[in-house]
């Protein structure tokens, strides 16, 4: 059980991620589909703060938060790629 928020949709979230998959797109990477999910999120602090946020960027896995967790290590290559990309536009 989690007392954390789950980050709600804002209208600046989604613009921001329109901003993110034009970038991605003009860099021949592929683009984010927008997605609602139960669970807690730091990102959700940051969205109340009238913050525009992205979650959910990572690698891809499973067993999130438990002994078993693990990330494909493979995608640790596109989660970078993401982030670096976006870093020189933003």
């Amino acid at each position: 059980v989690s007392y954390r928020p789950a980050m709600e949709y804002s209208p600046k979230n989604h613009l921001l991620l329109e901003r993110l998959n034009k970038i991605y797109k003009q860099n021949a990477l592929p683009i984010l589909e927008p997605a609602l999910n139960n669970g807690g999120s730091d990102a959700a602090y940051i969205t109340q703060c009238g913050i525009p946020c992205i979650d959910g960027i990572g690698t891809k896995g499973g067993g999130m938060h438990s002994l078993n967790e693990y990330s494909e290590l493979n995608s640790l290559i596109i989660s970078a790629q993401y982030l670096a990309v976006a870093s020189l536009y933003l």
